[in-house]
């Protein structure tokens, strides 16, 4: 296997998965619905197609691969066969990707939860350093989303907490 301190892996509609390999080296890998390695991408860097530290991995709607690329502060698209689409720069190191109803949902290690469109367009954003309701005391980590639009965010760095955003009506 071409792994060294993977990050996440995710599964597609049609069988296939994807890995974020991100501690150990800088690199995506594609797997095809038989578990066997269809290809790999990245390097260390920060230009197009480079990573600092691929942390989490998504696939989106439209079939693009999104890859927070933690260091570099955006997450990179690419298509299902790793060629560059384009970025969205300037998030606060992004953590994990989550996607539901055509919205993307982003926990930021800076103390900081975006939720964007399909296109990267901000939607909202909160976070600050603290411990009131709408404030991290680290890193948000991890995000998910259930089928009420709920928004549960963790950090998992001292204090090992879970804080969830209820859905108001808009």
């Amino acid at each position: 296997m071409p792994f060294n301190r993977p990050t996440r892996a995710v599964s597609t509609p049609d069988g296939e998965m994807y890995v974020s390999d991100g501690y150990g080296q800088h690199r995506v890998h594609r797997f095809g619905v038989d578990g066997e390695l269809k290809g790999s991408w990245g390097e260390a860097g920060q230009g197009p197609g480079q990573f600092a530290l691929p942390h989490d991995v998504w696939v989106d709607p439209r079939d693009r691969v999104l890859v927070c690329d933690r260091e570099n502060a955006r997450v990179e698209l690419f298509d299902r066969e790793g060629r560059y689409l384009g970025e969205w720069p300037g998030l606060a190191n992004p953590m994990q990707i989550f996607v539901r109803d055509d919205v993307v949902y982003l926990a930021e290690s800076n103390q900081r939860v975006s939720i964007l469109t399909l296109d990267g367009d901000v939607l909202a954003r909160w976070g600050s350093k603290g411990t009131s309701a709408d404030q991290f005391t680290n890193a948000p980590h991890s995000i998910w989303v259930d089928s009420r639009g709920d928004i549960y965010v963790s950090e998992v760095v001292d204090p090992n907490k879970i804080q969830k955003y209820v859905r108001t009506a808009t």
